[in-house]
């Protein structure tokens, strides 16, 4: 999986519905896919206005989140159907990322992160 570093981050990038969004990759991160509002909203995936209302616990505190549905993500050449996607308020002045990539979408793979690359190589658990 095609990856490049952000400073101290590792991004890669992610198709949500068949668009493109750049996140983080976040083994830390128990979501599959966390998206910030701004970068939802952009994408349309929040026009419906649904979603389940809640809470975050995050190095900044509480973050009070939304969980929708979403048709389609595609990472690593492979997509994924109805996947639920946490979209978390990005704060003012700060660098948060437009999303994360979490454990949640990696789990079930043989995950390996190539520093000198960088490259993230995805094979079967």
């Amino acid at each position: 999986m095609p990856s490049e570093r952000r400073g101290r981050q590792l991004t890669t990038w992610v198709q949500v519905n068949g668009q493109p969004v750049q996140v983080v990759v976040d083994t830390g991160a128990s979501a599959g896919l966390a998206l910030a509002s701004d970068v939802a909203q952009r994408l349309g995936l929040l026009s419906g206005g649904g979603g389940r209302a809640l809470q975050s616990f995050t190095f900044g505190g509480v973050s009070r989140d939304r969980l929708i549905q979403v048709e389609a993500v595609t990472f690593a050449g492979e997509t994924l159907a109805d996947v639920s996607v946490q979209v978390f308020p990005r704060a003012p002045m700060s660098p948060t990322p437009d999303g994360l990539l979490g454990l949640g979408l990696l789990q079930g793979r043989r995950v390996r992160i190539d520093p000198a690359t960088p490259q993230i190589l995805l094979g079967s658990a």
